[in-house]
């Protein structure tokens, strides 16, 4: 949706980093262990269960 309106990206984006250092914009992550949880996190991700970015954790 942004490519719709780039006129407005740089002002969404300070807005946007001025809420998330307030604590006002919170980012959720969904964090895997393991390279053996990377088709479960991709059914987690395409099925929308995640409730943020969903990683998976090498190390």
């Amino acid at each position: 949706m942004i490519f719709d309106h780039p006129r407005l990206y740089e002002a969404t984006a300070d807005r946007l980093a001025a809420w998330h250092s307030e604590g006002r914009l919170v980012i959720d992550y969904d964090i895997l262990p393991g390279i053996e949880a990377a088709p479960g996190a991709l059914t987690l991700l395409y099925g929308g269960h995640n409730r943020g970015k969903v990683l998976i954790q090498l190390s």
